[in-house]
């Protein structure tokens, strides 16, 4: 199929790169290779130097085109993200691409300013920021895009329909089937789920807290594509590349060791997991390997319901039309600092959806207070998961975006879960914008500014 270019273009904070990630995760869904050019990523590395005069400008947002266009011809689907803020160089590149689609993201600066929470807008209108593009610098709107949003007015999942209309009706690819992005989609495009044996169990394992609370999770479906403890191929790649041998990202290594006492199933076979809560699991074996150290490793799919209670509570979100709200998974209770990142979240999104992963009640008691004290009722809506556990604050990020993913989310807040480090700018920056397959509202750790207000910075996959 041949490549294609679809070019975002809009004022700073008005949804380019929430729109681009989530247009080239449905895209990538549909087998459509995609790269994603964001405009900050591309004056970092590709126009580093360039200044924010006009013919700098324009430099920058040719570079961008000139390399849309390399992928283009490849046979890619290139989205780029930067503000281009001039019509005479934008109409350029459409001359010089030809499979062109230029979206506008439109919305106007007092809707920009609410929703901005360093309040760079409302600094640049006083004449504090020079060179801020719609504000003391020029932004040319497009006379003839082929989609324009309104970004200020649709919902995320409206504007992403418009434009995929769009590259439908031009036949640069074909129309989706009945997948939704959300956990029961995912699935599907991971691969499926996993068969229950009806062999009976030939042994029995005892398993401590942590495997048990992993069991659980994964019976649920929160930890997709995990299906139970890792194969050798899987946990090699996992810990020389940070992916699974499917290619998927994945920062949870569990492996499951063998007891010694001559317990060898084949494939094919299930054995009994016994945690010390009294609970039971069952894992259909699919190989026994060893270890660098020579240790034993049973590896398979823990048996789950036909339909993983993940879907129950994803079929909440979306009855209650909160898949389109920004997303944050709970494991500790709210801390001011952490009360900031969700109000943040809330003047972007307007809702806000607490995933509780802990089995500590005072963490629901925080989330079910600060919806009182904000007077929120609606607007905040709850959701219980199995507890999780906390990784090191290089792959907590990625947990985190893999569980509300699966969940449905479209954007979510990363906290900074891991103790006593803050997330790492770069903990999500090795992924391309169609494996995230959401955006990253803000993440933690949150910073207190000269003016004695609370915020944070964006991360981006």
């Amino acid at each position: 199929m041949a490549g294609f270019v679809v070019w975002f273009t809009g004022l700073s904070g008005a949804g380019k790169s929430t729109l681009a990630t989530l247009l080239a995760a449905e895209l990538t869904s549909r087998g459509v290779h995609v790269e994603v050019l964001d405009g900050d990523e591309m004056r970092a590395h590709l126009s580093k130097g360039l200044g924010f005069s006009r013919v700098d400008r324009d430099t920058n947002v040719r570079r961008i085109g000139y390399v849309a266009k390399l992928l283009a011809r490849a046979g890619a689907c290139a989205i780029t993200a930067a503000i281009s803020p001039y019509r005479e160089v934008r109409d350029e590149q459409r001359r010089a691409v030809g499979r062109f689609i230029e979206v506008y993201c439109k919305c106007s600066i007092e809707a920009l300013a609410d929703r901005d929470p360093k309040g760079l807008y409302r600094k640049a209108l006083k004449g504090e920021i020079e060179h801020f593009t719609g504000v003391t610098d020029p932004y040319e709107e497009p006379t003839n895009a082929d989609v324009v949003v309104d970004t200020g007015a649709m919902t995320v999942d409206a504007c992403l329909a418009a434009i995929l209309e769009v590259i439908e009706q031009r036949g640069y690819t074909a129309a989706a089937e009945d997948v939704a992005t959300t956990a029961r989609g995912w699935a599907r495009r991971l691969g499926p789920a996993p068969s229950r044996a009806e062999n009976p169990p030939i042994a029995r394992i005892e398993i401590d807290d942590a495997t048990e609370a992993l069991c659980e999770a994964v019976a649920f479906g929160v930890l997709y594509p995990l299906v139970g403890p890792l194969g050798e191929k899987d946990a090699t790649k996992l810990a020389k590349e940070g992916r699974l041998e499917s290619g998927v990202a994945w920062p949870l290594r569990w492996t499951l060791a063998l007891p010694s006492d001559g317990t060898e199933p084949s494939g094919g076979a299930v054995i009994e997991l016994s945690a010390r809560s009294g609970r039971t699991f069952l894992l259909d074996v699919s190989e026994v390997w060893v270890g660098a150290e020579g240790d034993r490793n049973v590896a398979g799919a823990i048996q789950t319901a036909p339909e993983p209670r993940l879907f129950e509570v994803e079929q909440r979100l979306a009855e209650t039309s909160f898949l389109n709200a920004a997303f944050v998974l709970l494991r500790q209770p709210l801390s001011v600092e952490r009360e900031a990142l969700l109000d943040i979240a809330l003047e972007v999104r307007g809702k806000l959806a607490v995933i509780i992963a802990s089995s500590n009640p005072a963490v629901r008691a925080s989330a079910e207070h600060f919806r009182e004290m904000r007077g929120l009722g609606a607007a905040l809506h709850i959701e219980d998961v199995p507890p999780l556990p906390t990784l090191d604050a290089h792959h907590d990020p990625l947990l985190q975006v893999a569980v509300l993913r699966n969940l449905g989310a479209r954007s979510a807040i990363v906290l900074d879960d891991a103790a006593g480090d803050p997330v790492p700018r770069d903990a999500l920056a090795h992924l391309r914008a169609s494996e995230l397959g959401l955006d990253v509202i803000a993440a933690g750790p949150v910073e207190r500014f000269g003016d004695g207000s609370l915020g944070t910075r964006r991360m981006r996959g």
